[in-house]
């Protein structure tokens, strides 16, 4: 720096002793060889050491700003400036809240009934089912009696050589053929003969009767067989349609929908945060623009537009004072990030000497935890940022 202003002095005099000699209307002579050599080394040797900028101080995550669905009206606020809310909290209250919170415990009285009503008709299907396969047994169970009886009538028919049809009808041949012989026909009786006769004609119409009782059996049998195994089919299918009966599935897509509209009621914070502003009060209709702005204070950073000329001097890591008549002190940062996007200065310096024509890019700037605390309690004040680069070789 010595070195600088001995440059600067001894080219000021010069300068100011040809400035003169012109004033005064003397011919202009070539500059010294010495002066030229003195400006050069000069611009050659220093280069600036610091970098000046303005800056805004704003929370690591961003300002968050929070708004109803247009068309609600905000029925209560809940939450004042500077207070710290949870992720979750619930902020604002809104009039429609109240509406589907009556119509989501509808749909969910709805649902529960329903799935009741599902329930006893599957129970009174499980119960019609369990009484089709008990008479499907019972019918399977007559059957088999009606085809064991129809064995045993068959057993005593006449084609049967153990019959009683056949005892008799050898008895009354025998009979008859003693009859027919003169030898021994005194010693059967006509009665007798007739006895046996009239037994087998009994004998025979029981048989018939029997037969034909074996066989209405095994019919009737059969038929019940069908028709249990048609109730238990039934039965089954009827409870296969219980559940598209008892349209649970639409209700649960209703309470969905429903819950969904009652959380969009609900104006709630995003994350812990700080209340910022309040943008809206109660009795508003929501106009869909943002009714509160909240941050998380717990990092601040620094947002400063450099010159597009002077980003060449700086680099990660770089040193940087933060300065504003509404800070108790100087912050102190460093450069954490040095953005590529050109683009017009959106901070206009307090100087109105300062120039306004030139383009900027934004670079960040983080603070240690008690400057960012302090920083904390000026969220978007514009600062004044200058900014340390590399120290020039002596």
């Amino acid at each position: 720096m010595a070195n600088y202003l001995k440059y600067y002095r001894r080219t000021s005099r010069i300068a100011l002793a040809f400035s003169l000699l012109v004033a005064f209307g003397c011919k202009p002579v070539p500059m010294p060889g010495v002066l030229v050599s003195t400006l050069t080394e000069a611009r050659s040797t220093f280069k600036s050491r610091e970098v000046s900028a303005q800056g805004r101080l704003l929370p690591a995550s961003g300002i968050i700003q929070v708004s109803a669905l247009p068309g609600d009206r905000i029925d209560e606020v809940l939450v004042k400036v500077g207070q710290h809310v949870l992720q979750g909290q619930v902020l604002v209250k809104m009039r429609s809240e109240k509406l589907r919170t009556l119509e989501l415990e509808a749909a969910r009285v709805k649902l529960d009934e329903t799935r009741k009503a599902a329930q006893v008709k599957r129970t009174e299907s499980q119960l019609n089912i369990d009484s089709a396969q008990l008479r499907l047994k019972q019918a399977e169970s007559q059957r088999r009696q009606a085809i064991e009886q129809k064995k045993l009538v068959d057993a005593q028919s006449a084609n049967s050589p153990t019959s009683q049809i056949a005892t008799l009808t050898k008895q009354i041949d025998s009979l008859v053929a003693l009859r027919q012989d003169p030898l021994t026909r005194p010693m059967i009786g006509a009665m007798e003969l007739e006895a046996r006769q009239n037994e087998l004609s009994k004998v025979d119409t029981s048989l018939r009767s029997s037969l034909l009782t074996a066989v209405q059996s095994n019919e009737a049998a059969d038929l019940a067989v069908e028709l249990a195994r048609a109730n238990l089919a039934a039965a089954e299918k009827a409870a296969n349609l219980v559940d598209e009966s008892f349209p649970t599935q639409s209700l649960e897509k209703q309470i969905e929908l429903l819950e969904l509209q009652v959380a969009q009621s609900l104006v709630v914070a995003p994350s812990s945060s700080v209340i910022l502003s309040l943008l809206a009060e109660a009795g508003e209709l929501s106009s869909g623009l943002p009714m509160i702005e909240l941050a998380n204070l717990d990092r601040m950073i620094c947002i400063a537009e450099v010159h597009e000329a002077d980003v060449g001097q700086l680099q990660i890591g770089n040193h940087a004072t933060i300065q504003s008549s509404a800070l108790d002190r100087p912050l102190r940062g460093r450069i954490s990030r040095i953005d590529s996007l050109v683009g017009l200065p959106q901070m206009r310096s307090p100087n109105p000497m300062a120039r306004t024509d030139f383009r900027a890019m934004p670079i960040v700037i983080e603070f240690d935890d008690d400057d960012s605390r302090l920083a904390s309690y000026r969220v978007q004040m514009q600062v004044d940022v200058l900014i340390q680069t590399d120290r020039p070789a002596d």
